[in-house]
């Protein structure tokens, strides 16, 4: 057997706040891990500080986890999988590590519908409970394949937590390009490209 780590984040970014406020829950991201330790963090958000409204599939360091010298409150959930889900999930996020960051792109449709509680299925779009609950069914952890909260995934996971507290992770110092700033014109081509890629596979449907 193997294990695979949901990490729950209550991020220090005033985006983080304000999603948390919105939604009233406890956390606003959600991530997977294949250490306890959180050095391997897969995961949907922004490719770069900067540039809030350009997001995809990144591995996240302790750059995402600890803003202004603060850590962000985390609860770590623990679920038992078998080797061979294991090898699916592995294979999983192996070949979107593959495709590139402006591959996978973050469904900014879906984040728009959360009030509503409505997923919208894009190709290769996903926000970041999507993205974890995917991973979950892969790995055979009996969820159905409909909208959940990060709310209401924490509260299913709560009785697998092993940690509950600041983020317990090493600061690596290689996460400097994500807070690096990019020109303004450069930021906006970025994001208009990406949000171009989604709304191409939303008309081909």
């Amino acid at each position: 057997m193997a294990t695979l780590y949901i990490v729950f984040t209550a991020t220090r970014y005033k985006t983080g706040g304000f999603i948390r406020l919105m939604t009233r829950g406890q956390y606003n991201h959600v991530s997977i891990s294949f250490d306890p330790d959180l050095d391997e963090v897969y995961s949907f958000g922004r490719l770069l500080l900067h540039t809030p409204f350009c997001g995809g599939f990144v591995r996240e360091g302790s750059e995402r986890f600890i803003y202004g010298g603060k850590r962000a409150a985390v609860s770590v959930c623990a679920v038992h999988v078998d080797d061979a889900h294991m090898r699916a999930v592995r294979a999983r996020v192996n070949s979107m590590l593959r495709s590139g960051p402006y591959h996978y792109i973050y469904n900014m449709a879906s984040a728009a519908l959360v009030p509503m509680r409505v997923r919208a299925h894009i190709r290769d779009c996903y926000t970041c409970i999507e993205f974890a609950v995917s991973i979950l069914l892969i790995a055979g952890y009996p969820l159905r394949d409909k909208f959940y909260s990060i709310t209401e995934l924490h509260r299913i996971l709560s009785q697998n937590e092993i940690y509950c507290g600041e983020y317990p992770g090493i600061v690596t110092g290689e996460g400097g390009a994500y807070f690096v700033r990019v020109p303004i014109l450069t930021g906006i081509t970025v994001t208009t490209r990406q949000l171009w890629r989604m709304t191409r596979r939303i008309a081909r449907r």
